[in-house]
């Protein structure tokens, strides 16, 4: 019996360690696979920007869409350049006006805490660690900036290819399909497609809303860099709930320079802004564009936002509108809701066994 029991457990063992290998194997897996296809995702959402853009440049101009594309990627580099031009005195002057406020916040935080008794345990708990955990969060911080700009610049390359030829590249991925079911395929392609484009759309109008309001705001309370902390505060709400919070982040930072008034007021300004965007704007825009469920959208950028940080925070809203496209029509329509006449069919085959019983 006991050798019985220890061949038991042994197997037991075996089978557990071989469950565990497995486990680690696909959580590996799905971490390189998942950030690859990340990025092809993040790709295919610039590209679908490109084409809405280019196909608006050829619409105007008759231009071909090879000549319409190159027309976007140049204004969009003159923009950037513009901005820098314009903006980047003022900002580099006011990020050193921040930065010496931000010191002298430190030192008279230092001064408080030493007056305390836990507060000095405090500060030498900080202080004795505080090279190495700095150097290292450094580090860190520094190929992660690098590593997401190699990221996007990967992205916009492989989106421009995308735009420039977007069959080429639909019709291979349509290959890997049976024959039968290549038609449905590009069915649900075009509808995800569109459905992209539909989400970028309301996400574009949302944003020179909320552009347009911070302007106006913030030019009234007379914080400095009024035009680019709007800019910035509109182009974080690309990412819905998690943009608006750190949209306000900048013109909090830039009015903190001033009295604590004004960054109060900045303050209300911001939440004012998010009421009106989220209660009366988006609303009216999601009628006409793509609407998603809000909590559904939260869950998707937790969950995306643990496994892949922030680009998975960015892109969790618009790929939960592909997956919801996805699953309507390859699972619901196709599955559940079978058309009448594959029905028919599937009842015509089930009764002839049936009617073959009754006749013998």
């Amino acid at each position: 019996m006991s050798q019985r029991q220890d061949r038991a457990q042994g197997i037991d063992v075996a089978t557990v360690l071989k469950n565990i290998a497995w486990v680690v194997g696909l959580i590996v897996l799905f971490a390189v696979v998942g950030r690859f296809l990340l990025l092809v995702f993040a790709a295919a959402l610039i590209a679908v920007a490109f084409s809405i853009l280019a196909r608006a440049v050829k619409r105007w101009t008759g231009v071909s869409t090879t000549a319409a594309l190159g027309i976007v990627c140049l204004a969009v580099l003159v923009l950037l350049l513009v901005l820098g031009i314009f903006s980047g005195p003022s900002l580099i002057d006011q990020g050193q006006q921040l930065g010496t406020q931000l010191m002298t916040w430190q030192k008279e935080t230092h001064e408080w805490l030493g007056q305390r008794g836990w507060g000095r345990q405090l500060l030498q708990r900080l202080n004795a660690g505080q090279g190495s955990e700095a150097v290292s969060q450094a580090g860190g911080a520094v190929m992660g900036i690098f590593g997401a700009l190699g990221a996007l610049l990967v992205a916009v390359a492989a989106a421009l290819y995308f735009a420039g030829d977007p069959r080429l590249y639909v019709d291979g991925t349509i290959r890997l399909f049976p024959p039968e079911r290549r038609a449905r395929m590009r069915e649900i392609f075009d509808a995800c497609g569109a459905t992209l484009s539909r989400w970028l759309l309301g996400q574009a109008i949302g944003m020179a809303f909320v552009t347009i309001l911070v302007y106006v705001g913030l030019t009234v309370l007379g914080v400095p860099l009024a035009p680019l902390l709007a800019l910035i505060a509109g182009l974080l709400n690309f990412v819905p709930y998690v943009g608006a919070f750190a949209g306000s982040v900048p013109a909090l930072m830039v009015a903190a320079n001033g009295d604590p008034q004004t960054m109060i007021w900045v303050a209300v300004l911001f939440l004012a802004v998010q009421m009106i965007h989220g209660y009366v704007i988006d609303p009216r825009i999601q009628e006409k564009t793509a609407s998603l469920p809000p909590a559904m959208s939260i869950l998707s950028q937790t969950v995306l936002g643990m496994l892949f940080g922030i680009i998975g925070i960015v892109l969790a809203t618009p790929i939960l509108a592909v997956v919801i496209t996805i699953v309507r029509m390859a699972y619901v329509e196709d599955v559940l809701e079978q058309p009448k006449e594959k029905a028919e069919d599937s009842l015509a085959v089930e009764s002839e066994p049936i009617a073959a019983l009754k006749q013998a």
